[in-house]
């Protein structure tokens, strides 16, 4: 099973730095409302295959060789369930509960906050119930995470642990260091036009 932490850090530490370094305009990524999906658009128009998968086909309507693409990638990245069974768990396993968990800040920060003073005016307002749904989410992705992390049998042994709780751990000590190594002088936040979400809410009322 310790192929599977292997497997992890091959397959996400060069597509982190081949993202870097296709990343053009850093200041378009900091102003971003969504700087990840920025960060992947720049690598896409400025890899040099870039143009051969975006076309798309005159007949069909659609990018082929895109899919196509997409399809062999993914056929090979099921084989590694043929080589172990066990990294390749880890990893499906890993990539949802990481998922879900962005799920929680969003929801504890409505939770801590008041509903009222962290969201903008909307059509749709669930009023007391809004809380219900915070709390609920909060609670079933704790639950789901410990779920996720128990072994996959007994008695627990190296070949057959489940390492998601030890990744999950490596990350967010990994995750720390880099905040007070590099985050606290180097990140900023999105930039948000507290002007136009004005001119939005007065539009709503």
């Amino acid at each position: 099973m310790t192929m599977s932490v292997i497997l992890s850090l091959a397959t996400c530490l060069p597509l982190s730095v081949a993202l870097m370094f296709c990343m053009s305009d850093m200041e378009a990524v900091i102003n971003s409302e969504l700087p990840s999906l920025e960060v992947m658009y720049q690598a896409y128009i400025n890899s040099p295959s870039a143009r051969y998968f975006a076309k798309v086909d005159d007949k069909l309507k659609f990018p082929v060789r895109t899919t196509v693409a997409s399809f062999g990638f993914v056929a090979i990245y099921s084989l590694l369930y043929l080589v172990s069974s066990g990294a390749f768990n880890t990893i499906t396993n890993s990539a949802i509960l990481f998922l879900h968990i962005t799920y929680v800040v969003p929801q504890g920060i409505l939770l801590m906050k008041g509903r009222a003073g962290a969201l903008p005016l909307r059509y749709l307002k669930l009023g007391c119930l809004g809380y219900l749904c915070n709390a609920f989410v909060i609670l079933w992705i704790v639950i789901l995470g410990v779920f996720v992390c128990l072994p996959l049998g007994l008695p627990v042994e190296a070949e057959s642990m489940n390492y998601t709780a030890p990744v999950l751990i490596g990350l967010f000590g990994l995750v720390i260091l880099l905040w007070y190594g590099l985050g606290r002088v180097a990140f900023q936040g999105p930039q948000i036009d507290r002007d136009m979400m004005q001119e939005v809410n007065s539009g709503l009322k």
